[in-house]
């Protein structure tokens, strides 16, 4: 098997326990928006080319999200693709994007069609519409 490409060895870089607050925004089922408490544990697989990483929010202390992300380079589109599962019920959702310096941003759709992308940094996990 030959080593990972410089692209996955890129995917490394999140490997972690990564616990910080995340500000939800207003969004038509949390009109107020609120913060939340996120924490994401994320390992290399498949000989260093996969990155899985699972995802807990909470309010309070309360559970309310878990996810897991699924994050592959893709040579055919020049580009990160993460495949997005959540416990809230809503079908598997794909994001695609690429590191613009050292941050790494993707943008895939959310409920009701509209794109939404996060970025990850250094400085904290965050996410934008």
């Amino acid at each position: 098997m030959s080593a990972p490409n410089e692209k996955q060895l890129r995917l490394a870089e999140g490997v972690g326990t990564w616990i910080g607050e995340e500000q939800m925004l207003p969004s038509g089922h949390l009109p107020a928006g609120r913060t939340a408490q996120a924490r994401s544990e994320a390992r290399m697989c498949a000989g260093g080319r996969i990155r899985v990483s699972d995802y807990t929010q909470s309010v309070d202390g309360n559970v309310t999200m878990q996810g897991h992300a699924v994050t592959v380079w893709n040579p055919s589109e020049s580009c990160f693709v993460m495949d997005w599962f959540n416990a809230g019920g809503s079908p598997p959702t794909e994001f695609k994007g690429d590191y613009e310096g050292e941050v790494f941003v993707m943008t895939g759709p959310v409920p009701g069609g509209r794109p939404a992308p996060m970025a990850d940094s250094a400085d904290g996990l965050r996410s934008t519409r």
